[in-house]
C-alpha cells in the first residue's frame, strides 16, 4: 500500500512494530481505522470557481486515537486504495465484535448448564453443638455472672 510506505527511520519502526503486533495476534497488517470520507474546502482566492460554488473535493480520513480527534488530508490518488483498506478494517472489526458476542453468549449457555451447588446455610446454624462436632467455648457470654 502506497500510502503507508513512508522512507524515513521512523516509518521503518513503526513497520517492524506492526509486523510484530501483526504476527503475535494474528492481525492483518493493511487495516486502517477511521472514517472515509470525501469534503469540500475552499482555497481563498475571490475569483476561484469555489468562492461561488460548493468548493475543492478533498479526501479526508478522520479517527480517534488517544482520545483526540485526528483528521488527515488524503491525497486524491490514494483515496480507492485507503476506502478499500477502511472498508476491509470495518469488516474485520466486525467479525471480531461478533466472535466476543458469541463467546458471551457461550459462556452464558455454560453458566446455565452447569450443576449447580446446594447450599446448606439456614439448616447448618440451627445443628446442635455436638452434632457439627465443634468444642463449646469455655468462656460463655452467659456464665460471667
Amino acid at each position: 500500500m502506497e500510502a503507508l510506505a513512508g522512507k524515513s527511520a521512523t516509518a521503518s519502526q513503526l513497520r517492524q512494530r506492526r509486523h510484530q503486533i501483526g504476527k503475535k495476534y494474528g492481525i492483518p497488517q493493511e487495516l486502517v481505522g477511521g472514517n472515509f470520507r470525501q469534503s469540500y474546502r475552499r482555497c481563498g482566492k475571490p475569483n476561484c470557481r469555489c468562492a461561488k460554488g460548493d468548493g475543492h473535493p478533498q479526501w479526508i480520513l478522520s479517527l480517534s486515537s488517544d482520545g483526540k480527534r485526528r483528521v488527515q488530508s488524503i491525497p486524491a490518488d490514494w483515496q480507492e486504495e485507503l476506502e478499500e483498506a477502511v472498508l476491509k478494517t470495518q469488516e474485520y472489526l466486525d467479525a471480531v465484535r461478533q466472535v466476543m458476542a458469541i463467546n458471551l453468549e457461550l459462556l452464558a449457555e455454560t453458566r446455565r448448564l452447569r450443576p449447580s451447588k446446594k447450599v446448606r446455610t439456614a439448616r447448618k446454624k440451627a445443628r446442635p453443638m455436638w452434632i457439627s462436632g465443634k468444642k463449646r467455648s469455655t468462656c460463655a457470654p452467659c456464665d460471667r455472672s
